[in-house]
């Protein structure tokens, strides 16, 4: 496993995830691992982290700072991009450029790539995410077809 100096890469790495304890709110972190089926995400922090092998991941909560168990289904990766009022986009949000016709940013594993119209994304605008807005899913799933 090699070290890299994040300070150096030019691209911002980022994930969010709702908790599945509590409110469930949204966490936000650089990384995320799973074990045993079970999703962990490090909040964002100074700390150093790292996880070994048939370590009791529920232990280490307790001895890493910032580590969250969140919900794997809610798992979204920040696509580098901004919308119109400066919010990060992340998959699984729901965008629109005229609040008539509602785009979902997914990954396209084939192209390996976030699928999201190119063309004018300054102008998008993050209206929800498919875990709270499930009225504008069956807006997207109709203008998709």
């Amino acid at each position: 496993m090699g070290l890299f100096n994040r300070s150096s890469m030019n691209r911002d790495i980022q994930f969010r995830a709702q908790t599945i304890t509590g409110d469930q709110s949204w966490v936000y972190g650089n990384a995320i691992i799973q074990i045993g089926g079970k999703a962990y995400l490090f909040e964002e922090t100074n700390s150093c982290a790292s996880v070994v092998e048939d370590c009791d991941p529920e232990s280490s909560y307790y001895l890493v700072d910032g580590l969250v168990m969140v919900d794997v289904t809610t798992i979204g990766q920040y696509i580098g991009l901004k919308d119109k009022k400066g919010r990060k986009m992340f998959e699984g949000d729901i965008i629109t450029f005229d609040n008539v016709h509602f785009h979902v940013i997914e990954y396209n594993q084939d192209e390996c790539s976030f699928n999201c119209v190119s063309y004018g994304i300054q102008r998008a605008e993050i209206v929800g995410n498919i875990y709270k807005n499930h009225n504008l899913i069956y807006e997207y799933k109709e203008t998709k077809v």
